[in-house]
């Protein structure tokens, strides 16, 4: 992903963030990366709440990355979330988890996540596709977006 891109990761796994934080490394990816730990987090960030209210510090993200399940709000419910403010409806959403159980799957694209992937079991499977991710966005032209979703 280009550097002018800012991805929002909503992982709760410290060892999975890590892994993720590798393998963008490995993949050549230098954009702005900022990790929260669930959904409740990641709203708080895209409100630019709390913490989260320096926008220089702390920009809107052009892509949100973020695991399936995670406490307190989960990647289907912070999908759900976006989709209902209008602020943030449109901002592309990746979803990631360790299932790919059909169900999961669904209700992911039935909310409106851009894509589904399973997490790979390797460094090497993450690093080929964080890289595979970085092309894409980088050649997708993304939606002007207002800097928070209140």
């Amino acid at each position: 992903m280009p550097a002018s891109l800012t991805i929002l990761v909503a992982e709760d796994d410290p060892l999975d963030a890590e892994l993720l934080k590798r393998a963008m490394k490995r993949a050549g990816i230098t954009s702005s990366v900022h990790f929260v730990k669930d959904g409740d987090e990641a709203i708080e960030y895209l409100k630019g709440h709390g913490r989260f209210a320096d926008r220089k510090r702390y920009p809107f993200p052009s892509v949100v990355l973020t695991d399936l399940k995670m406490p307190r709000r989960t990647g289907l419910e912070l999908l759900d979330w976006l989709r209902k403010h209008p602020e943030c409806h449109v901002l592309p959403t990746v979803l990631m988890s360790g299932s790919g159980i059909p169900s999961d799957v669904d209700k992911a694209y039935h909310f409106g996540v851009n894509s589904y992937f399973r997490k790979p079991s390797t460094l090497d499977e993450l690093t080929e596709l964080m890289g595979l991710l970085n092309d894409y966005w980088s050649k997708t032209e993304l939606p002007e977006l207002r800097p928070s979703c209140d």
